[in-house]
């Protein structure tokens, strides 16, 4: 806005909070301005202002003074009694006092005014700006309110900016657990802000033996227990109909902050917001004197107190200005706030703007009442707002896809999109026309990003159905919007279903288009990382190891907390495979710090397999730790590993009780669990503790493992034949020759015929040595047929003759 003269002084007076000193853009130092008056400190709870000496608290103190020194945004949380407003004043007036200081009129409007002005604002002479903001939730969560730009221009101000805002806590978890695709715009803002946290309460106001001389802890709780009681007094009111009818005030006051309306709520809607309450018959809304009367019980300023349950807050504009009010602080936040009754919701929907409606239903979704947070959404869904009506439409899909209502998600999906400005029609394949080629690039705009997500959850539903066509059409629809975020994912997504249908080099190229798409807009969504992964996954199945280790390597340079270990890992594998065992084993280790369990221990792992030559010690400690995981399947591996790492240094005794860890029932997996029963066995049996070894093999027997099962029953058939127990030695025999191992089954048809001619049965010895000559062993062939020609001949048990030949082999 391009003004200059009387009309721009006029205005820049008009958006600042804290007046200029000589210019209207001569901002006042920190150590110039009067932080009890204008910036208003003193509106804390516990604070009287100036004549309160600062109680320093090193833990909290020391935290914001090294923030606002090394940081440019910084963001005070705390409860309502926390003291938040006063402790960052104390911080800036230590560690800044030389720098201007801009506090913009409360709101997103006044702070873009600002940064909008033509030529741009001037800070003075100034080295640094402070930009304070109290109450950052008035600046997140709304259509066209605080985002990644708007934090760039401010830092543009002068040569250093920080930003200083205050939120409640609980505010603070209320916006960072908002979902819709709003919601990641106000964490984008707070992720980048350094927290530090303010403790709430009147006792972690005096925990330091720093504190100037101060008044005793039983005054400071007394200043807030004369407005607990002044609450209690309007509660249990009887007789005092201005003091009844004033706490209901205050209840609508609370109740409106708690359905999502951060804007003041005027004197009409209070009234009837009021009417509402079921605890208080309250009189007409043209019976002024009455109401009149509870409104100055509740915005009476108690002695001894700082504030009032009810605030008066400023017209807007205009001395017919509508007055307005706003409940305290410490109200919202007290646990012991009744429901807000569904009357009360009813009453806000029909009140409430298009951009409000967005914040009620993410307030009612967060109090459990779905049903209004749908209203809300489908009134807003109806909004001539486009970015609005494209975010309720968004939202309500995903809440109706919860709610397994597929066919309305999907409708209200495509009406988000429509709402974009996207005309979808019918699905198709279209992928350019005449008048807009394939490749052409749309403008990206608020309300297009959120139908672009609308389309990427359309198509996310589709697939899930198993409509794969229509998923797949969606996905290159939601490209061709070209939004920052949407299309990145929709391509992502697209590489996904088309590498399940196995098209390989579309899936890759559609990975390569979502890498572009994050490189084009500057990935604001964090997603460059979790697309190069994908992309390195798919080209190390493919067999392009080189290009596979280029895209893992952007992987991890992205610095992903998901995605980079697991590139790591994926290095850490194709460079082992190509013999650079340095270079994995730091890729191993870079993924051994993954975030997720399970990752971090597959890397710890192979750490420990390709360390245990050059440095056994470590080898076992990351075997140890990897055992120690919670995965039975990991633990498995690591124990089997260790175990035989123990074996190899000689410590036997070491692996034998490696083992019998691992076979305990639940701490590894069936596999890990057999190969270690098998081991175990091996293990006693050199020992000579035949009983413990056969109870061993007989645990890897049980198991069914393809792998230990059978060298398991050969092994428990040596030993009972061993011990004479021939019947029992047979059984195991005919265990093992039926696994079909390759050579194991063999031999145990061989040392099966020894057995069955000592049990008096030279004819099932005979189909056993015939079946062991026909195997792929030729040592066991052979051996196989050198038996056969000494087989007994003569009538088996049975009196009949014996036969060395029997073509099926049913009874091993």
């Amino acid at each position: 806005m391009g003004v200059s003269g009387a009309e721009r002084d006029e205005r820049i007076r008009a958006l600042l909070a804290v007046p200029a000193l000589s210019g209207p853009e001569e901002l006042p130092s920190v150590a110039d301005a009067d932080g009890f008056g204008e910036l208003g400190v003193s509106r804390s709870l516990y604070s009287r202002g100036e004549q309160d000496p600062y109680v320093r608290r090193p833990w909290v103190d020391e935290a914001l003074d090294s923030a606002l020194r090394d940081r440019d945004f910084v963001l005070l949380a705390g409860g309502s009694k926390a003291g938040r407003w006063r402790t960052a004043w104390e911080a800036v007036r230590r560690t800044l006092p030389g720098a201007r200081l801009l506090v913009p009129r409360p709101g997103i409007a006044a702070l873009a005014g600002l940064l909008a002005l033509e030529p741009p604002l001037r800070a003075g002479d100034a080295g640094a700006v402070v930009v304070w903001l109290d109450h950052l939730e008035r600046y997140l969560g709304i259509a066209h309110g605080m985002d990644g730009a708007l934090l760039d221009r401010l830092r543009s101000l002068a040569p250093r900016v920080v930003l200083l805002a205050t939120v409640e806590s609980n505010v603070r978890e209320h916006l960072l657990s908002t979902e819709g695709r709003l919601g990641p715009t106000a964490r984008l803002v707070l992720d980048q802000a350094t927290m530090v946290v303010v403790p709430s309460g009147p006792g972690a106001r005096n925990e330091t033996a720093e504190a100037e001389p101060q008044p005793p802890d039983g005054e400071l709780a007394g200043v807030g227990a004369v407005l607990e009681q002044r609450r209690q007094q309007g509660l249990h009111a009887s007789g005092d109909e201005a003091a009844g009818l004033g706490s209901a005030l205050v209840r609508a006051a609370v109740a409106w902050r708690r359905m999502g309306l951060f804007r003041p709520i005027a004197e009409a809607e209070l009234r009837e917001l009021a009417r509402l309450d079921p605890r208080f018959s309250a009189p007409e809304p043209d019976d002024g004197t009455r109401w009149a009367d509870a409104l100055r019980w509740a915005l009476t300023v108690p002695p001894e107190a700082t504030a009032a349950l009810l605030e008066e807050v400023r017209p807007a504009a205009g001395p017919t200005a509508e007055r307005a009010f706003r409940a305290a602080d410490f109200l919202v936040s007290r646990a012991d706030q009744p429901e807000v009754p569904l009357a009360a919701w009813d009453f806000v929907l029909r009140r409430c703007d298009a951009f409000e409606l967005k914040a009620v239903a993410e307030a009612a979704r967060t109090s459990g009442m779905t049903r209004v947070a749908e209203s809300a959404l489908r009134q807003a869904s109806r909004s001539a707002e486009p970015l609005i009506a494209s975010y309720a439409g968004f939202r309500l899909g995903s809440d109706l896809e919860k709610r397994g209502d597929t066919s309305g998600a999907h409708g209200a999906y495509r009406q988000a999109v429509a709402d974009g400005g996207i005309d979808i029609g019918v699905w198709t394949e279209r992928r350019g026309t005449p008048d807009e080629p394939s490749g052409t690039r749309r403008g990206a705009s608020a309300d297009s990003m959120m139908a672009a997500m609308a389309c990427v959850n359309l198509a996310q539903s589709l697939a899930e159905q198993g409509r794969t066509a229509e998923a797949i059409a969606a996905c290159r629809e939601a490209i061709d919007m070209d939004d920052p975020i949407g299309t990145a994912l929709a391509a992502q997504n697209l590489a996904g279903l088309l590498r399940r249908q196995g098209d390989t080099e579309a899936a890759r190229s559609a990975y390569e288009q979502a890498l572009a798409a994050c490189t084009w807009h500057g990935d604001p969504a964090g997603l460059r990382g979790m697309v190069a992964a994908d992309l390195g996954a798919l080209l190390a199945e493919q067999g392009e190891t080189a290009a596979a280790l280029i895209a893992l390597e952007v992987a991890v340079d992205s610095g992903h907390r998901l995605a980079a270990p697991r590139a790591a890992a994926r290095m850490g594998l194709l460079l082992s495979e190509r013999g650079d065992s340095e270079k994995a084993v730091a890729a191993f280790r870079l993924a051994a710090e993954a975030e997720e369990p399970e990752p971090a221990a597959a890397a710890r792992l192979q750490l420990a397999v390709m360390t245990e030559q050059t440095d056994p010690e470590q080898a076992a400690a990351l075997y140890r730790k990897t055992a120690a995981c919670g995965m039975p399947r990991l633990a498995g591996l690591a124990l089997c590993g260790l175990g035989a790492l123990l074996i190899g240094r000689g410590d036997v005794s070491g692996a034998v009780r490696v083992y019998q860890e691992a076979i305990e029932p639940g701490r590894t997996d069936p596999g890990s669990a057999a190969r270690a029963a098998f081991r175990l066995g091996m293990l006693l049996e050199e020992q000579r503790d035949m009983d413990g070894a056969l109870s061993a093999y007989r645990e890897a027997m049980r198991s069914g493992d393809r792998e230990s099962a059978p060298p398991a029953a050969y092994g428990a058939g040596c030993l009972l034949e061993r011990r004479g127990d021939f019947r029992g030695a047979r059984d195991a025999f005919r265990q093992a020759a039926r696994s079909g191992h390759p050579r194991v089954a063999a031999w145990s048809l061989i040392l099966l015929s020894d057995v069955l001619v000592r049990l008096r049965d030279p004819q099932g010895a005979g189909s056993a040595l015939e079946r062991a000559a026909r195997c792929a062993d030729p040592d066991a062939r052979r051996a196989a047929l050198e038996r056969i020609d000494r087989l007994p001949r003569g009538p088996g048990p049975d009196g009949t003759a014996a036969r060395t030949t029997e073509p099926p082999y049913g009874d091993v």
